[in-house]
Parts: C-alpha cells; sequence; structure tokens
C-alpha cells in the first residue's frame, strides 16, 4: 500500500475509534474483515449507507480487503463509535452493482463524483458512466447482528 494512503487510513482509524469520531462517523465507519487464507485481521475506513439493519459499503474493484466476504464472512464495524458485529456478503455482478449503485446515487449525489457519473439537469444518471462504473466497483452488505 501507498505510505501515503497508510498514513491517511491510519489517521482516520484513530479519529473513528475515539470521542472526535462525530467529526466523520456520519460517512465514514471501520469494516473488519479476516483473511479467507492468512487469517490476519484487516480493518478498513469506508464510506457507507445505513438502512435499518442494513450496511452498504461501495468499493473499488482493484482493492483486496472485500474478497474476503465472498461468499459471506463475519465482520465487525466501528459504526458511529459503537463496535458491531455483522455478516458481510459482496455483490460483484454488473447488473445487480447497477441497480445498487443507482439507490445509492439517490440517497448520496455527490458519490457521483467520485464514482465518475456525470449527471443530467434532472439529477439522473447517465446510464453509460453508470455501467462503466459498475463495471469498476463491488457492493458490500452487512447485515448487522441483532
Amino acid at each position: 500500500m501507498n505510505p501515503i494512503f497508510r498514513t491517511i487510513n491510519f489517521a482516520l482509524q484513530s479519529i473513528l475509534r475515539s470521542p472526535l469520531h462525530r467529526l466523520l462517523s456520519r460517512s465514514l465507519m471501520l469494516i473488519t474483515v479476516t483473511g479467507h487464507r492468512s487469517g490476519r485481521m484487516y480493518t478498513v475506513p469506508v464510506s457507507y449507507q445505513q438502512q435499518g439493519a442494513t450496511v452498504r459499503i461501495i468499493s473499488e474493484r482493484h482493492d483486496h480487503w472485500w474478497r474476503n466476504l465472498r461468499g459471506g464472512a463475519p465482520v465487525t464495524l466501528q459504526l458511529q463509535g459503537c463496535r458491531i458485529n455483522g455478516q458481510g456478503c459482496v455483490s460483484e455482478d454488473p447488473p445487480d452493482v447497477m441497480a445498487q449503485l443507482t439507490l445509492h446515487l439517490r440517497q448520496s449525489p455527490n458519490l457521483a463524483r467520485m464514482l465518475r457519473v456525470r449527471r443530467n439537469e434532472r439529477g439522473e444518471s447517465a446510464s453509460e458512466d453508470l455501467r462503466q462504473a459498475a463495471e469498476r466497483t463491488v457492493v458490500v452488505s452487512v447485515e448487522l447482528a441483532r
């Protein structure tokens, strides 16, 4: 990992685990996954959307952490100052990812810039941009433990 990103990730992790988490925790959280081969714990800061007991995360395909969730796996979240367990799974199928990205963009229009999805004057996503974004990304869903 690039040393700059490593430093940024460390700083974000420190803030999100501290009483200062409120500065960032409306849009960022930490997800901890276990490597399926190494057994090593990986903690990554991610942006998220929550709907009830489901948390959704969009990740670039070139990132590696989400691959540990293929087929489903337990995860731990540091979400708004609380440590919460859940069950994570990943959607890699571009049509499914595209549908979930559409919903995600409706709730968080500012995400369009990060995903390189242009919007028309009515605020709708350009379908070709959305298709390309779906090929570059995956959607991780976490069902929170009750």
